[in-house]
């Protein structure tokens, strides 16, 4: 999945006001959980522009992702680079999401893990993760063959930690 068809994802995904409402949120908890679903184009074209294989740093380029939170993944407003690591994003607003060279996505805790191994088999898992969590905040339950799909979205078995993580 590349970066507008993630953007596309999310605002599909987007819960209406009303159903929050609904579902027993007061209306600034609703609000506020619907501005987390926001992305928005920016208004100046990006300065840099990533290979494709890098398409979740494109993203934070075109879009301003700063009030995106899909779970406990909150966006950056833009990339820093560090030794040819580009992180872009914080899980638990601590724990900094980065992507190599390669596409390779992780998270550093004590030790790296693997989010994905790719930036669009990232942006294709977090969609459906996104969409799993709106779900929930609905009423709904996660099952465990949906956290299966998530980790045979991102890549396969040895991101199954971080998916548990995740959706738990």
């Amino acid at each position: 999945m590349d970066s507008t068809d993630f953007v596309a994802a999310l605002r599909r995904i987007k819960p209406k006001l009303a159903h929050l409402l609904s579902a027993g949120f007061s209306l600034p908890i609703a609000e506020e959980l619907l501005e987390r679903y926001e992305v928005r184009v920016r208004d100046v074209e990006p300065v840099v522009h990533y290979p494709t294989h890098l398409g979740v740093l494109n993203l934070i380029e075109a879009f301003d992702c700063s009030s995106l939170e899909i779970g406990m993944i909150e966006f950056s407003g833009h990339v820093q680079e560090h030794e040819g690591v580009y992180y872009f994003a914080l899980f638990e607003s601590v724990y900094p999401i980065g992507i190599d060279t390669s596409g390779s996505v992780f998270v550093y805790f004590d030790t790296v893990v693997g989010c994905a191994r790719s930036s669009e088999e990232f942006l294709e898992a977090l969609a459906f993760v996104a969409e799993l969590l709106t779900a929930r905040i609905l009423g709904g339950e996660i099952k465990e063959d949906e956290v299966d799909r998530s980790v045979s979205l991102a890549g396969g078995e040895e991101y199954r930690g971080f998916y548990v993580e995740l959706l738990s």
